[in-house]
């Protein structure tokens, strides 16, 4: 890949974590702490309903996770649909 294709990778990504680290209510760093996977909630015909953030509870340290308020089970955080959807504050 291309330096300009990686570096525009590199900053939507970094835009899409400041988004998520904003939805869990934490800051970037500590998201960077933690271990996680995005999954998908959808229907066997593909339909997607939202998303889910899998937190590896082994690999996360535990004050973090506290921290988060919509933690569910411990271990996990549904998001909307449209989260990361959200256009860019213009300034």
């Amino acid at each position: 890949m291309g330096k300009w294709k990686d570096e525009a990778m590199e900053n939507e990504q970094g835009k899409h974590s400041e988004r998520l680290a904003e939805e869990l209510g934490i800051t970037l760093d500590e998201l960077q702490e933690l271990e996680y996977n995005i999954e998908t909630d959808g229907n066997k015909d593909g339909m997607i309903y939202g998303y889910r953030v899998e937190f590896d509870v082994e690999n996360c340290p535990p004050g973090i996770l506290q921290r988060i308020p919509s933690l569910e089970d411990g271990c996990r955080v549904n998001l909307d649909i449209n989260w990361g959807e959200r256009p860019e504050d213009e300034d």
